[in-house]
């Protein structure tokens, strides 16, 4: 999965909570009691628009605008150490448990530009509002 933000940039924490689990780039979080980074359970407080459906290095994608924030949420923006630009893609960047997280709390008018699954990105229109679902995906809004 990949994510990050085109637009703006919300509160973030570098290098400062430890993932419990391995997290991908894009993934939804929240910090538990212990201080651990965790995938965000099923979370509609925050709401964020489609406003295009694209791609990110050939695979589907939306861009989202946050239209509804949830102080408490996160998302893991790992970036991947390369020595050039060319040789920038996070596709498979994974933050392993243990490791240190980049992560950012999404503020209204935030843009997201976001890797979705084939089924999500099929029945995406733009103007569609988004959740957060469980282990910290997006899922449209009911």
């Amino acid at each position: 999965m990949a994510g990050y933000f085109s637009k703006l940039n919300g509160r973030v924490y570098e290098g400062q909570y430890p993932a419990n689990v391995d997290l991908e780039n894009g993934t939804f979080v929240t910090i538990n009691a212990s201080g651990k980074v965790i995938k965000s359970a099923a979370n509609t407080n925050i709401e964020m628009a489609c406003v295009e459906k694209t791609d990110i290095w050939g695979l589907p994608a939306l861009r989202l605008r946050v239209q509804k924030e949830d102080g408490e949420l996160f998302m893991v923006e790992g970036d991947p150490y390369v020595s050039e630009i060319s040789a920038f893609d996070d596709r498979h960047h994974v933050v392993k448990a243990n490791d240190l997280v980049k992560m950012r709390s999404p503020h209204i008018s935030d843009e997201i530009l976001l890797e979705v699954s084939a089924e999500i990105f099929a029945a995406a229109d733009v103007g569609d509002v988004y959740n957060v679902a469980a282990n910290g995906l997006i899922a449209k809004k009911a």
